[in-house]
């Protein structure tokens, strides 16, 4: 049984029907309620005008914070909250930074998507990401699938940051530094080239002259 509450007029101009619960089981204030309770549930069996929020609903990806289903229209929504804390993040790169490239590869990666959007806080910033799901899917199933590509496309982000942090970096010679140019011939071509005896000993005095 989920414990709705009833808007007139409707919350954000769509929902009427309102329900939220936790999947934290420590907590004995909130209703309990599991993105599993909905492996039966597919969006033909909700009402429109109907949003669901799961507080952290279970999931291996620790940055998942939220749950949403939505039905408007008849179209139907499953929304992930991811959280990142300011204190949390040692990447060298910007959080805010991250945030606009994971949203970007998010809405390209995973499937479905709608779109991924970032709500910045004090103490952070929150990326949900909204998928579209199916009249023939379940709730459950579609969660499942979702968490896993979006942990998938996290996990590419960083390995592409982790890549191009450890990709050399080649720096042009100063004008002036005796390893260029000529100087730089006469050092390491021209000597060699010629050996040893008299005819080094002019090509050193010619190379002598540059410095």
């Amino acid at each position: 049984m989920l414990s709705c509450c009833y808007c007139d007029p409707p919350f954000d101009g769509k929902y009427r029907y309102l329900a939220d619960g936790t999947s934290d089981e420590r907590d004995n204030i909130c209703e309990h309620l599991f993105i599993h309770d909905f492996r039966d549930t597919r969006p033909t069996d909700l009402p429109n005008g109907i949003s669901i929020t799961i507080v952290n609903p279970r999931s291996e990806f620790r940055h998942v914070n939220f749950a949403k289903i939505r039905k408007v229209d008849d179209r139907s929504e499953l929304v992930i909250v991811l959280c990142f804390d300011y204190p949390d993040w040692h990447l060298p790169v910007s959080l805010p930074h991250f945030a606009e490239s994971y949203c970007e590869a998010l809405n390209q990666q995973v499937e479905g998507a709608i779109q991924s959007d970032i709500e910045h806080s004090d103490v952070g910033l929150f990326i949900s990401c909204a998928i579209s799901v199916p009249p023939s899917i379940n709730f459950w199933s579609a969660y499942q699938k979702a968490n896993g590509q979006i942990l998938s496309v996290y996990r590419k982000c960083l390995a592409d940051i982790c890549k191009r942090q450890h990709q050399p970096t080649y720096k042009a010679q100063p004008q002036g530094d005796e390893n260029s140019g000529a100087k730089w011939w006469f050092r390491y071509v021209i000597v060699p080239v010629l050996g040893s005896g008299a005819v080094a000993a002019v090509a050193a005095g010619i190379a002598a002259l540059w410095k």
